[in-house]
């Protein structure tokens, strides 16, 4: 190999290091990186509470839509406050997430631990409707 050819390669190589771990460094997916899809998406917050039927917990979600606001992703639980003084929420975890066919709902099935103002645990199941920006219970 000539000067040229094996300082192209040196190059070449050190532009794959750089992609590889900027990607990590920045937690960019490496599929994303290459292989970009056309869809614009942008994380959204929803802007209201869902309160929990039985007055435990009330949440704020953050979700992603496409360009249309179709729902194409429940996140993570952002913020979990309790309803009530007495109750103190130990945990709360997304156990399952259902979009309908046509994206505009998500039923996000909830496990929520909490504790009464007496120290006894419950673990309660709960399922939030999630409707673009509007929520119900």
């Amino acid at each position: 190999m000539n000067k040229v050819s094996t300082k192209v390669w040196i190059i070449l190589g050190m532009l794959m290091i750089l992609i590889f771990a900027g990607s990590y460094l920045l937690d960019i997916p490496l599929k994303d990186v290459f292989f970009k899809s056309n869809i614009q998406e942008e994380t959204k917050e929803i802007s209201e509470w869902i309160t929990e039927t039985e007055g435990i917990a009330k949440f704020k979600f953050s979700y992603r839509v496409n360009k249309d606001d179709l729902i194409s992703e429940v996140i993570r639980i952002v913020e979990c406050k309790p309803v009530d003084e007495g109750i103190t929420i130990e945990n709360a975890k997304i156990i399952n997430v259902t979009l309908s066919p046509n994206r505009k709902v998500a039923n996000i099935d909830l496990e929520i631990s909490y504790r009464n103002s007496l120290g006894q645990e419950f673990t309660y199941e709960s399922l939030v409707i999630l409707s673009g920006m509007q929520s119900n219970v």
